[in-house]
């Protein structure tokens, strides 16, 4: 029985579980991007900070006035949204960088746990003796 059972845990170990660990890294993925609106980021760029503009009148002084406060606003926008889009990239980077060494952990997890059984089972029985 003991031995059908293990065949059965590394049966699914090696096939169902490494598909389902892929689409959970998937998920994860959709999120982050999801979460940092990036693709939406991406689109507004040079979009002014918070719709913030300056509507000038007739006159060239407040067209100035306006232009500048239009640049300096779109300015703005564009240095958050860079930080936004550079932080959701490392979370991305450190996302993928966890899920391949993961799943590495995950194909090595049955054989390093029977190793290191085997090892803790040999030092109490040289500890016997």
């Amino acid at each position: 029985m003991f031995f059908g059972l293990f065949f059965e845990y590394t049966r699914w170990h090696y096939s169902r579980a490494l598909i389902s660990y892929v689409r959970i890294l998937k998920n994860f993925w959709w999120f982050t991007v999801a979460y940092f609106s990036m693709p939406l980021l991406f689109k507004t760029l040079f979009v002014p900070y918070k719709r913030m503009t300056e509507t000038p009148d007739r006159t060239i002084s407040s067209w100035l006035e306006a232009q500048v406060i239009n640049t300096l606003s779109r300015f703005v926008g564009l240095c958050v949204r860079l930080c936004l889009l550079t932080c959701g990239f490392l979370a991305l980077c450190f996302l993928t960088v966890g899920g391949i060494l993961g799943y590495a952990l995950w194909l090595i997890a049955p054989i390093l746990s029977t190793l290191l059984a085997t090892y803790g089972g040999l030092l109490i029985i040289a500890n016997l003796f």
